[in-house]
């Protein structure tokens, strides 16, 4: 549903109180044209299970078509639940979006909201295809928001940099798998931007953020272990400074656990759980924070407050399908005494893990 959501906005063109949607893509230029010319035009669907359940997009080995089918089948699902008159369907499909946040998308779930089951729905976004790719969407906005004119300034030394510095960092990941040959080039030319904006801002804390993280994917964790000290330490808005900081000590921590059995003492675990504390009251929310907080008290000794079970209820909400935040979250209920909820998280695991080895971990 994602997939489509990003599909759909990547296309909407803005005429004061409209929402305008063009016609459809489909698969292919000459697909589509065939179908907008001839309704009878025959046309390959994906199951609608393969579209909206967790295993998709399809991994390592999908053909490109395929990969290409999938993207314009989650776009259309997504257009024929926004299309037409009847306010209910939209509603349904917008209650089980948040739904699909929070739990894993089955049959029953689509069915519980739509009242139809998958080949249905297939079968109706195959007779609704030749209409959405002649004709456009328009939405009309009931209300529109106000909006506030911004003042726009030059950006100072330090946020030019910031901000380049921060790009060329991101791209290192991207050449990494795909141009690897190249990857020396793209690291350099990061660290050189990154210098020269810290030389001409030397005390700028946001830029020192995304030094610190250079560092960090660059796995210099001595560089990088006094920057994140100094960027926490000025409070600074930027989750995964937080989560990184938390990782080096959970690393020093796991190397000398100073509690019995292997586990973690008060200070240890506090030491480590402070800056997860302060990555989730920021935004994004990251899934490591609540991931390696899980795993922190997997390794004490600590009897968890309801508030704090809760906190890890929430992570498991905002990431429904993350295995190893679910591993951790089932462990901890376990050391807990919560046997039923562990089993539901175990199941849910076991249902979503990829292979057998994912699967004989749950």
């Amino acid at each position: 549903m994602f997939e489509g959501l990003l599909a759909l906005c990547a296309t909407v063109q803005y005429q004061r109180d409209l929402l305008v949607f063009p016609p459809a893509d489909w698969v292919s230029l000459a697909e589509r044209e065939a179908i907008r010319r001839d309704s009878d035009y025959p046309r390959t669907l994906l199951p609608m299970r393969e579209v909206l359940e967790p295993e998709f997009p399809p991994r390592g080995g999908a053909s490109g078509d395929t990969l290409r089918r999938w993207s314009a089948q989650c776009a259309l699902f997504v257009r024929w639940a926004i299309d037409g008159g009847d306010p209910r369907r939209r509603e349904a499909f917008w209650k089980f979006a948040a739904r699909a946040g929070t739990e894993p998308v089955t049959e029953a779930l689509f069915r519980e909201h739509f009242g139809f089951g998958y080949s249905d729905m297939r079968d109706r976004l195959s007779d609704y295809l030749p209409g959405a790719v002649r004709k456009s969407i328009l939405l009309r906005a009931d209300k529109l928001p106000k909006f506030t004119v911004p003042k726009p300034r030059l950006a100072t030394e330090a946020e030019i940099g910031r901000i380049k510095g921060d790009w060329e960092r991101l791209e290192i990941a991207c050449v990494k798998t795909r141009s690897p040959q190249f990857i020396a080039r793209y690291e350099e030319q990061a660290n050189l931007t990154l210098t020269k904006a810290s030389q001409r801002a030397p005390l700028d804390r946001p830029l020192l953020a995304v030094i610190a993280l250079n560092e960090c994917d660059a796995g210099h964790a001595e560089k990088a272990r006094p920057l994140l000290e100094a960027v926490a330490q000025a409070k600074v808005v930027r989750p995964r400074v937080y989560v990184e900081l938390a990782r080096l000590r959970y690393a020093e921590a796991a190397a000398h656990p100073a509690g019995a059995h292997g586990r973690f003492d008060e200070a240890q675990a506090s030491a480590v759980l402070a800056p997860l504390a302060i990555a989730r009251t920021q935004a994004p929310p990251l899934v490591q924070s609540y991931d390696l907080t899980a795993e922190v008290w997997s390794r004490t000794a600590v009897r968890l407050t309801p508030a704090q079970i809760e906190m890890l209820d929430e992570g498991l909400r905002l990431f429904p399908t993350h295995l190893e935040l679910l591993y951790h979250v089932a462990l901890v209920k376990l050391l807990q005494g919560r046997g039923p909820e562990a089993a539901a998280l175990i199941a849910r695991g076991t249902e979503l893990s990829p292979n057998a080895e994912v699967k004989a971990q749950f």
